[in-house]
């Protein structure tokens, strides 16, 4: 049966189409040709049925569980020709008993080669009460109608874009010999995709009108800027007007087109405090928002502030959960009464996953609030100043009679310059105090 089966116009181009007043062929038709005979067979009775097949050369009877091709299964064959309406020459002409419902329609077809000699082909059955017909008369079969096949994009992608909505089309091609119209049904349902943040629902109908055969479906995608993974939707399809769906779903996959986002850290400035701790709160930011779970380490490492002396040494993971664009790195500062410089440290990150690091390193200052003046007094003509001193440092004195812009500061030559010895200090402005007024600074050389 391959013969038939395997050429190439079967078994959408015959090369003759005939209507059959019965289940059966005339004989003699020809040598070398094969025939399909299909159509419904309605019983008149529920129960109960047997089928019988005959031909020359072979034959091969075929009967759906209902009216649909697909669902056919073979019930007899004829492996080698037997005579005209010989039902009993072989054991598999006859099926085995099928129950059938009255009044349902069944998709039945025959398969049928003839090689050379004597060609027929005939099919029959017997009712559930005993009653042969055989062959089956045309009034218990029903014309079939050739099935329309409708085919849709079982794939498709499309890049998601970053703003506003993107088309996208889904192209059906509907394959029939028929002139009818045909309505499909389409709608949208999730997969990993979110109707509503990732594309717009969408259902409707779609109409072939009589030659039509290629219709476009349109669908909307959400444009975003968040790093995720690809995501997927399916649309569904249906039909009630009897065609065959070679394809009942279209998978989209939304393709993100987003890379990842970058992490920055930024800088802190705080007073250092007499005692106790300080919280130094470093900001670390995401460009924007991510789908993924964002990790990042960070790390403080020493610059002029030390570790131990100036502010606690930390490290750790910062994690970002989905759609969390801020964390927090906290670092505590030691308070002291020493008279120093401005101190500071660093804040590393490094080893992020699912984001880049765009500013790697923050800067911590750590701002001396130890340096005081701790009297000023005028003795005879001379002003005298006392303030607190760093070791190591050097200070000078300067004056000036006015502040209003621009200022001219001057140094006094006897305390340009102060070395600092880590204790209070004495200068002196010799014959400050003859002046209307005199206003003093003291800067670090």
């Amino acid at each position: 049966m391959t013969m038939l089966t395997n050429y190439a116009y079967y078994p959408d181009t015959p090369t003759a189409f005939e209507h059959l007043d019965r289940f059966e062929i005339s004989t003699n038709r020809g040598d070398y040709y094969g025939s399909r005979v299909l159509g419904y067979v309605l019983p008149p009775i529920s129960g109960a049925y047997v089928f019988w097949i005959a031909a020359d050369d072979v034959a091969e009877l075929w009967l759906s569980t209902d009216e649909h091709p697909g669902n056919k299964q073979r019930i007899a064959a004829v492996s080698s020709a037997v005579a005209p309406r010989n039902w009993i020459a072989q054991t598999g002409q006859r099926s085995a008993a099928i129950p059938l419902v009255a009044d349902q329609r069944y998709y039945i077809e025959a398969l049928h080669r003839e090689s050379t000699g004597s060609d027929h082909l005939a099919v029959g059955w017997q009712l559930p009460d005993g009653t042969l017909e055989r062959p089956i008369p045309g009034s218990r079969l029903a014309l079939f109608r050739p099935a329309a096949r409708l085919y849709a994009e079982e794939a498709v992608s499309v890049n998601e874009g970053n703003t506003g909505v993107t088309d996208l089309a889904i192209q059906l091609r509907l394959v029939t010999s028929r002139s009818d119209t045909f309505t499909i049904a389409f709608a949208t349902s999730n997969g990993t995709a979110s109707a509503g943040n990732d594309y717009l629902a969408t259902n409707g109908t779609m109409i072939f009108g009589p030659g039509q055969t290629n219709q476009t479906l349109h669908f909307g995608i959400i444009g975003d800027n968040m790093d995720e993974a690809n995501e997927t939707f399916i649309v569904n399809l249906t039909t009630m007007d009897g065609l065959t769906l070679m394809s009942t779903r279209s998978r989209v996959s939304i393709i993100d087109d987003d890379e990842p986002p970058a992490l920055s850290i930024d800088d802190v400035a705080l007073t250092e405090g007499d005692a106790g701790l300080t919280d130094a709160d470093f900001t670390v930011s995401l460009s924007a928002p991510s789908a993924f779970l964002v990790h990042a380490r960070y790390a403080t490492a020493n610059s002029t502030a030390q570790s131990g002396a100036d502010y606690m040494a930390t490290n750790g993971v910062l994690s970002f959960p989905p759609g969390t664009t801020n964390q927090t790195v906290l670092v505590r500062v030691l308070g002291d009464t020493l008279i120093e410089s401005n101190e500071t440290f660093f804040v590393r990150l490094s080893s992020s996953s699912n984001a880049t690091i765009d500013r790697s390193q923050g800067v911590g200052t750590i701002l001396d609030d130890d340096f005081k003046v701790t009297a000023i007094q005028q003795v005879g003509s001379d002003i005298r100043l006392r303030f607190t001193t760093a070791v190591g440092a050097s200070y000078r004195l300067e004056r000036a009679t006015s502040l209003v812009a621009p200022i001219d500061w001057n140094a006094i030559p006897s305390a340009a310059h102060v070395p600092g010895t880590g204790a209070l200090v004495e200068v002196i402005d010799p014959g400050g105090g003859v002046s209307a007024q005199r206003f003093y600074r003291i800067v670090t050389n």
